[in-house]
């Protein structure tokens, strides 16, 4: 029996990458391939940090890949994906292996993923790794709105400067909420690639209220229809409402037919303040966490580990 190799991905990687990731997860969800659209999630992460991205092999074919992120002292992997035509065949543990070395080498103090709540084989598999789950993360969408009044700044718009001293207030944010955690790479990474923008609300006092990842468009992880907040922060209530606000603005400037965001339902403020603005749920998958390092699960926070 041959046994799976995994090694760093390369730029000619990418398009399998990305037919394998999308043919796992439609099979599994028992959607068409085509729902992916113009979606792109391991590309766009492979070009923020080619070290990222780990591709496993089977007899010289590529069958599967896992991306590790890094967020100062905070890492989260995912899309972990497999060829559906190899799934059961240890490809996944394969992938594990230099998933928690990289976490590892890089000195992180605390991780997460997102998964399947209802799939009691990828709970398992990643217990094995010392992940445990939390409480339920709901992915939750909603038409944008036009007719929202928002006042913020667009990131990628502003002289370096500026973007600076937001990046500041936004680590400041952030080390409050989870010890380590750092986000600045990935509002960089949005701002050069052009996958979308990074939300900005500053405190009167100086300092960043809240901001949230925006991903929009062809070739971003929303796609060309929709938008997608990948996280977000917020000081407390009243600012993470104005945030709403200046989501479903963008959104409705950006053209988005939808508005999407995650919020893990331990925090009960940001869940219940979501919901009351008219986001559903459209899928529940459970956060699973090692190393649970000075989390405040009362934070106003919208993560998305997918």
């Amino acid at each position: 029996m041959s046994f799976p190799s995994v090694r760093l991905a390369r730029e000619d990687d990418l398009a399998d990458l990305h037919h394998i990731f999308a043919l796992a997860f439609s099979t599994h969800l028992g959607r068409p391939i085509e729902s992916y659209g113009d979606r792109r999630l391991i590309e766009t992460r492979w070009r923020t940090d080619p070290q990222s991205v780990l591709v496993a092999e089977l007899d010289g074919r590529i069958v599967g890949s896992n991306v590790v992120t890094v967020w100062g002292r905070f890492g989260w992997f995912g899309p972990l994906t497999v060829h559906p035509d190899f799934w059961n065949r240890g490809i996944a543990q394969a992938l594990m292996i230099p998933t928690m070395q990289r976490f590892a080498d890089c000195g992180t103090i605390t991780e997460r993923l997102f998964t399947f709540a209802s799939s009691p084989k990828h709970i398992a598999l990643y217990q094995r790794y010392g992940f445990w789950p939390r409480r339920l993360t709901a992915s939750l969408a909603r038409p944008p709105d036009a007719a929202v009044e928002a006042d913020f700044d667009a990131f990628s718009t502003l002289g370096m400067p500026a973007q600076a001293t937001l990046l500041d207030g936004i680590q400041a944010l952030c080390a409050d909420i989870i010890d380590g955690l750092d986000p600045a790479a990935e509002v960089v990474a949005v701002a050069e690639q052009r996958l979308g923008e990074t939300l900005v609300l500053r405190a009167a006092g100086g300092g960043v209220d809240a901001f949230a990842v925006c991903h929009h468009g062809a070739g971003s992880e929303a796609g060309s229809k929709n938008m997608s907040v990948k996280f977000g922060a917020a000081t407390g209530a009243a600012a993470y409402e104005r945030l709403l606000d200046a989501i479903l603005a963008y959104g409705a400037a950006a053209g988005a037919e939808a508005v999407n965001m995650a919020v893990n339902a331990a925090r009960e403020g940001a869940y219940r303040a979501t919901l009351q603005r008219g986001f559903r749920i459209g899928m529940l998958g459970v956060a699973m966490v090692r190393g649970d390092a000075g989390d405040d699960y009362g934070a106003w926070l919208t993560e998305d580990y997918r």
